[in-house]
């Protein structure tokens, strides 16, 4: 599963847009997911909360005493309670759509799970789009070094309603690209693995369809072997770096945290 902290900024940025709607699977990718299926912001200080699903619940009320109606009685905190709607829609699962495993196998699973996201790459999209019509799931897409078709299947997902997110290569020190004919990633340079980067936010951000949507960075950026900024959203002044100041590069941070360790650390 995909960590909670990405889906919400997801999330969030969904309803910071109020688009209302709520990263590539390469071969031997391990994926990850995102998403929701409507706006999920909640306001604990506001007349109600929003659950995800179109309706509302009360929010807590105050005693007048600074603590909140809706804790366990003597429970100083007054932790606020949110749906089980919101709770799902901050989850998310891989799927291998994009590498030819059958779509139909996915849909009674995840209609059973009612989890909101998938992550999955730009191939085999018909089959992704039909899985979103049928399970109501939203799709983080992610395509390595085609910065050009991962654009035009994202384009092609947010017209079906189906997408969530974009996201940069992923791992590539484990799954190197190809970029404007240069390999980057692995024990090599990762200076084109940086200008995909560069190059895919500027493309969603510059597209009228698409610049509302979030864009993920890439994965294990802290593999870089070379200083080439991935570990900023936006690289800062006088940083001396192999990319220029101010290349943007996402709107959010991608990190996949192995924590069963790695080479025997």
């Amino acid at each position: 599963m995909v960590a909670l902290g990405i889906v919400v900024a997801a999330l969030d940025a969904a309803c910071s847009s109020g688009s209302g709607s709520s990263s590539s699977t390469t071969p031997g990718d391990d994926g990850g997911g995102v998403g929701g299926d409507g706006a999920c912001c909640v306001d604990a200080g506001s007349e109600s909360v929003v659950d995800g699903g179109g309706g509302t619940m009360d929010a807590p009320s105050s005693s007048g005493d600074g603590s909140s109606d809706s804790g366990t009685p003597g429970d100083a905190t007054g932790v606020v309670a949110v749906s089980a709607n919101i709770f799902l829609a901050s989850l998310g699962v891989n799927t291998h759509i994009d590498q030819g495993f059958a779509a139909t196998k996915y849909v009674m699973p995840l209609q059973y799970l009612g989890v909101r996201n998938i992550r999955d790459g730009e191939r085999n999209l018909a089959s992704t789009i039909m899985v979103h019509h049928q399970t109501g799931i939203l799709v983080n897409v992610g395509a390595g070094g085609d910065v050009t078709g991962l654009l035009a299947a994202a384009k092609q997902l947010a017209a079906a309603g189906a997408l969530l997110s974009l996201e940069g290569a992923n791992e590539p020190n484990n799954f190197p690209i190809t970029y404007n004919g240069q390999m980057g990633g692995g024990a090599g340079t990762w200076v084109p693995v940086a200008q995909a980067q560069r190059d895919l936010y500027a493309g969603v951000k510059g597209d009228a369809t698409l610049a509302k949507y979030p864009v993920f960075s890439v994965s294990e950026d802290g593999a870089e072997t070379d200083d080439v900024g991935l570990q900023f959203l936006v690289i800062p002044a006088g940083s001396g770096i192999a990319m220029p100041d101010g290349t943007k590069y996402a709107d959010y941070a991608n990190p996949h945290n192995y924590v069963i360790g790695n080479a025997g650390t």
